[in-house]
């Protein structure tokens, strides 16, 4: 069972058309889902986000606005630059340490893959799973014994899938959580033409997902990547 989940985010935004969908399903299970936003999107997101309210606390709060839609436990704004985003080691142990700290069930992050649109999801995998590695290392610098094991983790679908060569892993039906996942892109000014590929990409991921994937009623869907093993006790995860 999922008890808990970790977002890493390069931009704030980028989780919520990513998997907000999936996010609110799980919230409703009564699973606990926080987001480590890396960099507040300053130079990415906020020339279209930032509208009547210009400023930093401004576009933090249309963040947090659209999280709690979504019934996200806890929002953590690291503050990084982005455009290019570049984390030193020291930020790397950083993450790990939040990681460990938090000690997940599943990571959601970018895909490990080229992303030919933004340089920062890309530049964001790396450091996710960097920083994942490190935080299951059980080194004497934390605080928790983790499990041994690699954390799964799973990648968001890419802006360009086509370009990128990335391959999706999973569906998940979002069906039931379309609607709140909608709202919460509204919580954030500037983002129109976002709500409409979204809801395109969604609809595209459920013909597979309903038709091959046989999950009957799926209407609306997102896709994901993995990039660690996953291990179970003898038995295909199905």
């Amino acid at each position: 069972m999922v008890n808990k989940i970790v977002v890493v985010t390069a931009h704030p935004g980028d989780f919520i058309w990513s998997s907000g969908g999936t996010l609110y399903k799980y919230s409703q299970s009564g699973c606990e889902i926080h987001v480590i936003a890396l960099t507040d999107g300053l130079r990415c997101e906020s020339p279209i986000m930032i509208t009547d309210d210009c400023s930093l606390e401004g576009k933090r709060r249309q963040i947090e606005s659209a999280s709690s839609l979504l019934n996200i436990t806890s929002v953590t704004f690291l503050g990084y630059d982005d455009m290019p985003l570049e984390i030193d080691n020291s930020g790397i142990i950083k993450i790990a340490s939040i990681m460990n700290e938090m000690n997940p069930d599943i990571i959601l992050t970018h895909a490990y893959c080229r992303d030919n649109t933004n340089p920062d999801h890309e530049a964001a995998a790396e450091i996710v799973n960097k920083a994942a590695e490190i935080a299951s290392s059980n080194h004497k610098i934390f605080k928790n014994t983790m499990r041994s094991r690699p954390i799964p983790i799973f990648g968001f679908e890419p802006d360009n899938p086509e370009n990128s060569r990335w391959i999706p892993g999973t569906f998940i039906d979002i069906t039931p959580c379309m609607d709140m996942k909608m709202e919460a892109i509204t919580r954030l000014p500037g983002f129109a033409d976002r709500s409409a590929r979204t809801y395109e990409q969604a609809v595209n991921r459920a013909i597979y997902c309903s038709g091959r994937g046989g999950v009957n009623g799926c209407k609306y869907a997102e896709a994901f990547s993995g990039s660690t093993p996953i291990c179970d006790h003898g038995y295909f995860v199905w």
